[in-house]
This record gives structure tokens, sequence and C-alpha cells, in this order.
């Protein structure tokens, strides 16, 4: 994607510089404005199962809509990380009345909600992440060394395990699960 490469070469760019204003503007309209791309996504792509994202369209939209808000907030540096430890809480309280919701109430929540309740998980575990996982440890310096293997790992026992425990849900070829890992 070009505009990734241009706002790495150029970090103080008027793109960073509108994500700052944007994010840092209101005390508690940061999550709603972090979530608005996936409302609108749930909204305008409207998705039978908006939890099933996998391989399907709104899942890459949603994913790529991301993944660009999220290039662009860290690369807002400082400010983008203060908004993330300013909204932990609120966002971490959104996050589980609607889960707590849509736990004890028996009918089918809308996709804006559902898409609101993942970006509270999300803004939630990134600002707790960055208040308490932001300084040098010997214990974060090898699990963050360790972390792919450890994935690349767990990923192709879930796949063998998936063929012997759900073998009639669908199957997967060894060299198709090699390449899902």
């Amino acid at each position: 994607m070009p505009i990734l490469i241009w706002v790495k070469r150029r970090p103080s760019n008027w793109l960073i510089k509108w994500v700052e204003r944007l994010v840092g503007a209101g005390r508690g309209l940061g999550v709603v404005l972090l979530a608005v791309p996936a409302v609108l996504v749930a909204v305008l792509m409207d998705p039978i199962d908006y939890t099933s994202y996998a391989f399907r369209l709104h899942g890459f939209v949603l994913g790529l809509i991301l993944f660009v808000l999220g290039f662009l907030l860290v690369s807002s540096g400082e400010t983008g990380r203060r908004l993330s430890e300013r909204l932990r809480l609120g966002a971490l309280a959104l996050g589980c009345s609607l889960t707590l919701i849509r736990l004890l109430e028996p009918w089918n929540p809308l996709n804006a909600l559902l898409a609101l309740e993942s970006m509270s998980w999300i803004v939630a575990i990134w600002g707790l992440a960055s208040r308490h996982l932001d300084r040098p440890s010997k214990t974060l310096f090898f699990l963050s060394s360790a972390a792919f293997p450890v994935y690349s790992y767990t990923c192709r026992c879930r796949c063998s395990s998936h063929r012997s425990i759900c073998p009639w849900a669908f199957t997967l070829s060894p060299s198709s699960c090699c390449l899902l890992c």
C-alpha cells in the first residue's frame, strides 16, 4: 500500500497530524471515533453472521480498514498511546457491558453493536498493554522473540487436532493445513 510507505517516510505529514487531532479531541468519544469504521462496515455490508468473518468480503474489508487504522494510530506516536491509556477503562467497561448483555439476552444483536463491542475490546486491550507492558523486561523480550514460533506451532497443532476431533466439519489436506499456518 503506497500510503503506508508515504506515512512511514514522512512521520510528520498532514494525515498523521489529522489523526492526532481527531483522536485527541473529546474525552469519551475516542472509542466511538475508533469504532466508526467497524460500525460502518457492519451496517453497510450487513453480513448474515458478523462473527464469522474469515474468507468473507466483510472480513477482508474490516481487516484492511482496521490494519490501516492501527498503522495510523501507532504512527501518531505518543498521542495514540496516551489516547489508548486514557480510554482503557471506559472501553473495558463498555466491552464488558455489551458482552454481558449479549450473553444474558437470547436475542440476536445488531451487527453494529457487535462491531462496537469488538472495538471496545481492542481499545481496552491496547490501552492496558500500553499501560502495563510498555517497559523493558527480560521476560517480555523472551516472549516477543518466541511469539512467532509458538504461534506457528500451535496453529499446526490446532489444525491437526481439529481433523481428529471434528472430521465431519470439513476436511483439510496436510498441504492446506501448512498454508493456513
